[in-house]
């Protein structure tokens, strides 16, 4: 068992209910590192290992993380990169993993269309932290936890008349592919190619879904969150002929 604080980034300001519609932590920022924020430094100290995130809007925190948001533009901590990358993983240094409450209440659905709002939850730090290499300068391993998994997920479909179907790495320095694989554990997981071993060959962790179908993608996260054997037989070389995709 782990232990899981919530509901982040504070609760009990607004005397309203984050079930029926977003909820506003109204402290100044100052205030709000000094209380809500201090706890949460304190525990993250402590080895947590876990945090809920409630639909809280913190205004003032958000803004001073981005000073271009304006009142309306501030999102509920379940939808927040200025409180969710910028807070609790970057000033408040949480390297865990970081879930929403449940994406049903009013607090989350009212904040944004929901076709939208799951994927920006993903893209704000919930579950997933999503790497920006435009905006990295990373070129050693020094700033690199060794807490943290990253996982690769690769969707390049094949279709007729196509000769090669290969990864399109980013254009600065390919920053995105697997270079630190000897200093953090990596997952790769290709949804529909079963050749990109050749793109990642000395990745120790490549899982062939073929498809991105629905059940394909629940079943994949299935095994990787609750373990147990992989029982497919690959009808192809999935190794490429190639000698590193087998080290």
């Amino acid at each position: 068992m782990a232990a899981c604080a919530k509901h982040f980034p504070g609760d009990g300001v607004d005397f309203r209910d984050q079930h029926l519609h977003p909820t506003y932590n109204s402290l100044p920022a100052a205030q709000g590192y000094a209380t809500y924020g201090a706890i949460y430094r304190e525990l993250i100290g402590r080895g947590l290992m876990s945090v809920m995130v409630g639909h809280i809007v913190q205004p003032a925190v958000a803004m001073e993380i981005n000073p271009v948001l304006r009142m309306e533009d501030c999102l509920p901590a379940s939808l927040s990169p200025e409180l969710l990358t910028g807070l609790l993983r970057g000033k408040l240094g949480f390297n865990g993993v970081i879930t929403s409450d449940a994406t049903i209440m009013g607090g989350y659905c009212m904040a944004m269309e929901r076709s939208k709002a799951i994927p920006a939850s993903i893209a704000a730090g919930c579950g997933v932290e999503v790497y920006k290499p435009l905006e990295d300068e990373l070129h050693g391993t020094s700033a690199l936890s060794g807490r943290r998994l990253t996982l690769y997920l690769a969707n390049y479909e094949q279709a007729s008349n196509q000769t090669t179907v290969r990864i399109d790495w980013c254009k600065k320095h390919a920053l995105d592919t697997p270079r630190f694989l000897n200093e953090e554990p990596c997952v790769f997981v290709s949804l529909a190619n079963p050749y990109l071993l050749q793109d990642v060959p000395r990745v120790p962790t490549y899982i062939n879904a073929y498809t991105a179908s629905r059940a394909v993608i629940e079943a994949v996260i299935g095994k990787l969150l609750r373990g147990g054997p992989f029982e497919g037989v690959s009808p192809v070389d999935a190794f490429c002929g190639l000698p590193d995709t087998r080290l």
